[in-house]
């Protein structure tokens, strides 16, 4: 060694130093190089030898264009787990999806390469941190909401009128239409659209302006190798200096978007585009987003969006055009579809979504070409993760190759390499499949665009099969595509993409919706609970001033809910005499333990918020064992314990504890806030009695904190509360002990667990309660409100507080709520299905009894209706209490569930008495609501009387003495009332008399006592004014369609 080494440390020999620093170079390199393959804890996974030392195998892959193919076959090879650099493993194990990308942990350095235009522009997909990127999501994401983006769809639709015109004249000119320029073109202007209220014109122009397109599709080899390289894109592309110079590659997309946040500063947008939604959360939260992030939330969406889309576009053509049989299927669904008249003339969204076939197409496509074509690569957290039988230590790389786990037999088939779009029609097999289906990502890391993408996707491939007739120019040649970042076509020779000859098709253009639409329970149904027995899942909502008491649905897929019955529906069990709007029956909760259904609730019989003056009431739970039958539920066990939002947790031991909230017992000093605090006991179950002093256990600074559940998971207790009162700073809160209910508990470090606005659509939400299916996947049912924009504002929502659905995945043993983003109307969660939402209902009062779903006011005292003294009618004796008292009138109510449809009534009534009244109404509560309804009139005559919420009254006379009249109230922007007298020649013609109009606004007034925490109701009465009403009413039917 001293021969060796000599030549570099004596001087008189510095001739030889030249050889001897390459023998230098080796030597070191060789050390780093056995250092990396062996001194590892992921030494024995197999994979290629020069991946193992340094990331140039996953650069030279790249740059060959079919990373994919090779980590496949590697898979094939080696199994689950595949060595692809000296501290990465590609995992193709089915429990990957649920621990890497449902999961809350810090991604790879490679991600940070999508900082657009440069390294100061940090976005959601860009921040490795996951505390900060849950906060960059809950900023954009009501920007992405599918409810945001279908407020576009008009916009969207004339882009594709352009697109289909520029098709026409390719067409009429006998030229080919190359569909990979023009997806391209469409996808960058629909992003644009939505984004900024304005295309990039690339449609319009038929060209690629200022090469904007293919400057971005240039930059993917680039990305991805220099995904690998952080540092040296920092100090190149990634360096600010160039967008300082003008030297950024796709200058126009990046001008474009600096323009638009321009001029939207000095000019807010009248339409409530993703930029708007963005700069409403700055101007609201200026501490939350700063302006950088509004433009690398922009640009991040362009550049990362548009590619995916066109590609993904693409692919479904091709692979249809391959595979002619499936393509004949799809054509033949969209034309029955068509003569059927199921599609409007304009695509719609919805009803492309009914398409099964076409949905199955597109999921295979999903499914067979993703369009990222490397891993997704996340870095282990302190303490390790177990996947499958193997350990991985702190801070190694796991990545998940979509290709590759799309391609495992055992997700998909022995089959699965082979294009089968039928493999998604049979909806059990879907349901598993769509598990590991990692297109746009999964749980927490799925892609923010994916809603767009596709509503995009849905709505061009509907409409041109419908269109066109098309065919490949020249079958023989195949689709050459290459998988840098994203899998997209070879573009440097025109000959590798497959043109596309179109002929137009002999109909008219089709639409699409996402897997399932919140809110589940539409209509009043607030605060609800949930449990699962078995395959069963079983839901309860408050019911407030409403009898029978405590609804319960019931579920097997946590989508499609059917009423089962009430809990509540004795005297003996519920008195609610003359409660406020608000008052009776708060927050009830359903629980199972040992083959027993509890549901505990508490009534307030006084509720008088404005003047601090409520009555406390005892919890109290009833039980059954038979959940289906209504009247086996028990008469009710007090609590000795007050307070409201009661809760039933069974430890371990067999300890019960009941948690529920009401005001401390020390007010806190110097502040008016309303102090509701959850407090915590034992319990004994028999008697009701408290077994132990109550104990604080959870108290908000918003003065607010209520809706307590507590589970207990692994080795962690969970208390989760409802915080900040049900108005717009309603939340919901986590804290876990290890030690038991009575804590000490810590705090999340997520919390609030989400936050809607008041700038998006869907707010006030919270109140949650989980439950966890048979897959192990993790549910959260809340409440919450969806008001309508309005003339520039938002309206009161109609239907209250709704029950709306969200996934809950766990990091670190902390839940997260829908991946940390706010509660949206659509979700395209992998798990559930598209809600079938009922057209029509109606109830010809042919049974002995009244069908679910009837309420009353209050609790009833004397029976005052009949279905039998008048076969096939709904007879009612009007009691002497009128619709404004806070007593129980005669009134029969149901819930609105949709914001547009017509409730209507036949009603034989023939009064003799001024003062006796009956009819139909629209009910907030009984300050406030709107009746239609017959009387006699001064004169004698037989009028029809119209009251609106403020006490005006229209009245109109009727022709005949004993006619039937039909009742109409048309539900929409305005309630509308009408009438139509049966029987009369001149009336008689189907038509009604409208003689009156409400407008929402109107009908949702807040009460001067109580609060409506309820819902709109429409509903039939008789009255007569402090004494019976001796003439019967007779309903033929009622019906809202």
């Amino acid at each position: 060694m001293s021969v060796i080494f000599a030549p570099v440390w004596i001087p008189g020999n510095l001739a030889s130093l030249p050889v001897s620093v390459p023998f230098l170079l080796l030597i070191l390199l060789a050390v780093i190089a056995l250092k990396r393959r062996y001194a590892t804890s992921i030494r024995d996974i197999p994979g290629p030898w020069l991946a193992s030392i340094s990331s140039l195998w996953q650069v030279y892959q790249l740059i060959k264009g079919h990373t994919e193919q090779e980590i496949v076959k590697l898979h094939r090879r080696h199994g689950s787990f595949v060595r692809i650099a000296d501290n990465e493993v590609s995992v193709a194990h089915p429990d990957a999806v649920r621990l890497l990308l449902h999961a809350n942990i810090a991604k790879g350095s490679w991600y940070s390469i999508f900082s657009l235009p440069d390294y100061h522009y940090v976005n959601q997909m860009s921040e490795l941190d996951p505390q900060r990127h849950i906060r960059k999501s809950r900023n954009v994401a009501s920007g992405y909401a599918l409810s945001n983006i279908i407020k576009s769809e008009p916009y969207v639709d004339a882009l594709l009128g352009l697109l289909e015109n520029q098709f026409d004249k390719l067409i009429a000119s006998g030229q080919p239409v190359e569909f990979d320029r023009w997806f391209n073109y469409f996808a960058f202007d629909v992003v644009g659209e939505v984004t900024f209220s304005s295309p990039f014109r690339f449609l319009e122009t038929g060209t690629d302006i200022r090469n904007a397109i293919a400057n971005t599709r240039a930059l993917a080899l680039y990305i991805a190798i220099m995904g690998h390289y952080v540092w040296l894109h920092n100090l190149t592309l990634g360096n600010p200096l160039l967008s300082r110079i003008g030297l950024q590659p796709s200058s126009h997309i990046f001008d474009t978007c600096l323009a638009a946040i321009d001029s939207r500063k000095k000019n807010p947008a009248v339409r409530p585009d993703m930029m708007e939604r963005w700069l409403h959360v700055r101007r609201t939260y200026p501490d939350r987003m700063d302006e950088a992030e509004v433009f690398g939330a922009a640009v991040a969406n362009i550049g990362a969006g548009a590619d995916t889309t066109s590609a993904t576009l693409q692919a479904f053509f091709y692979y249809m055009l391959r595979h002619p049989h499936y393509l004949q299927k799809l054509r033949q669904e969209v034309d029955e579809a068509h003569a059927r008249g199921d599609l409007s003339h304009v695509v719609s969204y919805a009803e492309a979504a009914k398409l099964p076939y076409l949905q199955a197409c597109i999921k295979e496509t999903y499914r067979y070409h993703p369009a990222t074509g490397t891993g997704l690569p996340r870095v282990v957290p302190a303490g390790g993760l177990t996947i499958g039988e193997r350990h991985f230590t702190e801070g190694t790389l796991l990545s998940i190759n979509p290709w590759a786990f799309h391609r495992n037999p055992e997700l998909f088939g022995p089959d699965c390499d082979d294009f089968n779009p039928e493999r998604w029609l049979d909806p059990e097999r879907a349901r598993q499949m769509d598990l590991f289906l990692i297109h746009w990502g999964a749980g927490y890391n799925q892609c923010p665009g994916r809603n767009l993408a596709h509503f995009e996707i849905s709505k061009v491939s509907a409409t041109i099969i419908r269109d066109f007739d098309i065919e490949q120019v020249d079958p023989k040649k195949s689709w050459r595509f290459e998988t840098h970042f994203t899998a997209v076509p070879n573009s440097e020779n025109t000959e590798h993409v497959p043109c596309m000859s179109a002929l137009p098709h002999d109909l008219p253009p089709i639409r699409i919706l996402t897997m399932y639409i919140n809110p589940i329970l539409p209509g009043f149904n607030p605060d609800p609970s949930i449990i699962r027995v078995g395959k069963d899942y079983f839901l309860v909502t408050s019911s407030f001033e409403y009898f029978p008491g405590a609804p319960i649905y019931h579920s097997t897929d946590l989508i499609k809910w059917t009423l089962i019955g009430h809990a509540l529906t004795r005297l003996s069990q519920l008195q609610i005499q003359t409660p406020e709007p608000g008052g009776g029956v708060w927050a009830t909760t359903l629980r199972y333990h040992n083959g027993v259904f509890y549901i505990l609730a508490a009534s307030f019989q006084r509720y008088r918020p404005q003047e601090d003056d409520r009555v406390w009431p005892r919890g109290f739970y009833v039980k059954t064992t038979d959940i289906w039958d209504s009247k086996s539920w028990s008469d009710p066990v007090y609590f000795d314990q007050v307070g409201f939002d009661q809760d039933l947790f069974w430890d371990d031991d067999g300890t019960v504890y009941l948690s529920s909230t009401y005001r401390k017992l020390e007010r806190t000093p110097g502040a008016n806030i309303k102090d509701f605090a959850v407090h915590i006991v034992t319990v004994d179950l028999e008697t009701g009695s408290s077994t132990s002093e109550p104990k604080l256990i959870r108290e908000s600074s918003s003065g607010v904190a209520e809706g307590s559940h507590i589970f207990k998971r692994g080795k962690y207790y969970y208390l989760f509360t409802a915080e900040g009162g049900t108005e717009s700073g309603h939340c919901e809160w986590v804290s876990r002990s290890t030690t038991g209910p009575f804590g000490p508990w810590e705090v999340g470090p997520n919390n609030p667990l989400w936050r809607n606005g008041v700038e998006d659509d869907v707010q006030n939400t919270g109140h949650a309660d989980l439950v966890e299916d048979a897959q192990g996947q993790w549910w959260a049912v809340l409440l919450g409100v969806r008001p309508v924009w309005k003339d520039g504002q938002w309206e009161e929502s109609v239907f209250g507080r709704e029950t709306f659905l969200a996934p809950v995945d766990w990091a670190d043993d902390w839940p997260i709520v829908n991946g940390g983003q706010k509660i949206p109307l659509h979700s395209d969660s992998p798990y559930l299905y598209e809600l079938s939402v009922p057209v029509a209902w109606r109830d010809d009062f042919s049974e002995s009894e009244l069908q679910l779903g009837w309420y009353r006011k209050n609790t009833p005292v004397v029976r005052d209706y009949s279905l039998t003294e008048r076969p096939g009618h709904l007879r009612l004796y009007g009691g002497p209490y009128n619709l404004s008292v806070p007593a129980c009138p005669t009134l029969f109510l149901r819930k609105q569930t949709q914001r547009f449809c017509k409730w209507e009534t036949r009603l034989s009534f023939h009064p003799r008495n001024q003062v006796f009244e009956a009819g139909a109404v629209v009910w907030w509560t009984y300050f406030t609501y709107s009746s239609i309804g017959i009387r006699r009139g001064k004169d004698g005559q037989r009028i029809v009387r119209l009251r609106s919420p403020g006490g005006e009254v229209v009245e109109f006379g009727l022709r005949h003495s004993q006619s039937d009249v039909r009742l109409v109230i048309e539900c929409g922007d305005s309630y509308r009332f009408g009438f139509q007298e049966l029987g009369d020649v001149e009336s008689d013609n189907g038509l009604v008399q409208c003689i009156g109009e409400v407008d929402n606004s109107s009908m949702t007034a807040a009460p001067p006592v109580g609060v409506a925490f309820t819902g709109m109701m429409l509903g039939l009465y008789a009255f007569g004014e402090r004494q019976r009403c001796l003439d019967p009413a007779d309903f033929h039917y009622a019906q809202w369609k």
